[in-house]
């Protein structure tokens, strides 16, 4: 046992004479000292030696091993050695040290990455610890990433659009709708909120109305078709968008779903009929008699029971999404490149 004391309190020593290190510049630049990982602000996420030493001294056990795990915590920035003190002691004590956990992970999410870090790193970093936070369910955190949702060029970051649609769930709803409103995204970031907002079609208002007022601007379009873009125009498409399928790749996912309530169902058969008194366009308005039919069937446990999980409205022209809802074709299972046949028999 002496022994053992011995060695924790070298690696003790070793573990705090390295957190000494971790503020210091490497030589010739560049973020943590000696590949031991970060300072409070490097992002930097190789920690591979420290990482192992924080094993033995799990291993070692007892409580002078928790309280220099337990102070590890409180001065890494390194998601990665986050991630694996977190692990460690979870094993050591379940969630008796979640709170020192998330405390290590909200100051490193506050303290701005170094100007010299390489941003796809400190991206990752991120989401590495914005997923911690989704572990616990933590809602302490939430104003703090709703504020870093969005970047200056409009695309939404990765770790706090998982933490507060994963934490919040439906309840994000609103924040995701303001974004729309008041946000300067790009299109893409545009598909992202109106991806998440499809999960709760018929079962929410703001999701039915992020739907609506998509709708809106394919109405727009069907109206007023955009001109044609010159050849290599248009992000070198040299197409313009189809109205007619932004509309069919919309009305196919409020068509699409497994053991939907009844409540759902009659929320997705209103929104249509809202819908539907919007457009006068008539290929259009057919697709949205075809998407009643779906939910009929799908509110009669018989026919239910008979229902393809696929629904397609028309065929696909080309590759790519339309009008920020996704791709549009549906595919099997598996990743297999052909999609489904169009549907032409009510939705079966």
């Amino acid at each position: 046992m002496k022994k053992f004391g011995i060695l924790t309190a070298s690696l003790a020593t070793f573990l705090m004479a390295t957190s000494a290190l971790l503020a210091q510049p490497a030589p010739g630049g560049g973020g943590g000292f000696g590949g031991f990982g970060g300072g409070r602000n490097s992002g930097n996420e190789e920690p591979t030696l420290r990482t192992a030493l924080f094993e033995v001294v799990s291993r070692i056990g007892g409580p002078n091993a928790e309280k220099i795990l337990v102070g590890q915590l409180q001065v890494t920035a390194s998601a990665a050695e986050i991630v694996e003190l977190d692990r460690l002691l979870e094993k050591i004590g379940g969630d008796r040290f979640k709170p020192a956990v998330l405390s290590a992970v909200h100051e490193v999410l506050k303290t701005p990455p170094a100007a010299d870090a390489d941003a796809g790193e400190a991206r990752a970093a991120e989401a590495r610890l914005y997923r911690l936070l989704v572990k616990y369910q933590d809602k302490t955190f939430l104003e703090a990433a709703q504020a870093g949702l969005v970047d200056k060029e409009g695309r939404i970051q990765r770790g706090p659009m998982d933490y507060l649609t994963q934490v919040l769930g439906k309840e994000a709803l609103p924040a995701m709708q303001q974004l729309l409103a008041t946000g300067n995204l790009s299109d893409d970031s545009k598909s992202e909120v109106r991806r998440f907002a499809q999960n709760f079609i018929g079962e929410h208002a703001v999701a039915d109305a992020i739907v609506m007022d998509r709708f809106r601007e394919i109405s727009q379009q069907l109206a007023n078709p955009p001109a044609e873009p010159a050849p290599g125009a248009g992000g070198g498409r040299g197409r313009r968008e189809d109205p007619r399928g932004s509309a069919a790749d919309l009305l196919q996912r409020i068509g699409t779903g497994r053991d939907l309530s009844a409540d759902s169902i009659r929320g997705r058969k209103q929104l249509v009929a809202t819908l539907k008194s919007q457009v006068a366009d008539t290929e259009v308005g057919a697709m949205m008699d075809k998407v009643t039919e779906r939910l009929d069937a799908m509110a009669d446990p018989v026919k239910a029971k008979t229902l393809s999980p696929y629904f397609f409205l028309r065929e696909r022209q080309g590759g790519g999404g339309f009008g920020g809802f996704g791709g549009g074709g549906q595919r099997p299972p598996g990743g297999g490149g052909a999609t489904q046949p169009p549907n032409t028999k009510g939705g079966n």
